[in-house]
């Protein structure tokens, strides 16, 4: 998928970042953003250990930001109805006021939690599972707002070159999630 290709939807609204800033809804978007499929409630069920009435509202929610769309060859009562992600993309774009601030931290806490629980996990696979992941890296540099927007748009192409892969049956595959940060330095 070139970026001719990518649909981005882009959050700015405090409210709606908020709303997405849930745990429930968190994993569903994961789900849908990165298979690019149309899944039922009762298919995301199987996948979050949450109820299919649970994630029926929860993508109620998420499609009234924009964020999910039902998906037009789907019938049926709202677990048996396919949803699928609006776009390729998630972006959020919070403001400066005090409110996008409290959002985009909610979302952030939300996201860090996330990214604890997938620590623990790894800390629980057999040794030779863990092989080749790690929990944490950090590394400082100095760069150039250039250089910064660069090592952003490489980073995206580069995993972006992996999103239109699909496992195979018995090929090795397995689900992975890439967290990456790109912040300036808290200087003392």
């Amino acid at each position: 998928m070139g970026d001719e290709d990518e649909v981005q939807v882009e959050l700015t609204d405090a409210r709606a970042i908020r709303a997405i800033a849930h745990e429930a809804r968190q994993r569903v978007i994961n789900i849908l953003y990165a298979e690019q499929r149309p899944m039922t409630a009762t298919q995301l069920a199987g996948r979050t250990s949450l109820s299919p009435s649970a994630l029926s509202y929860h993508l109620r929610a998420l499609e009234r930001w924009g964020v999910v769309v039902r998906d037009e060859g789907g019938d049926g009562d709202g677990r048996n109805r396919p949803w699928r992600a609006a776009g390729t993309v998630l972006a959020i774009r919070a403001g400066h006021g005090a409110g996008d601030a409290g959002a985009a931290d909610a979302l952030f806490e939300a996201m860090l939690d996330d990214h604890r629980q997938r620590i623990r996990h790894l800390r629980t696979l057999p040794e030779q599972d863990q092989e080749g992941f790690t929990s944490m890296s950090v590394s400082t540099y100095w760069m150039t707002d250039d250089e910064v927007a660069e090592v952003r748009r490489e980073l995206d192409r580069l995993l972006k070159s992996y999103r239109g892969d699909r496992p195979v049956a018995g090929d090795g595959r397995r689900r992975i999630a890439v967290t990456y940060s790109v912040l300036p330095v808290v200087e003392a």
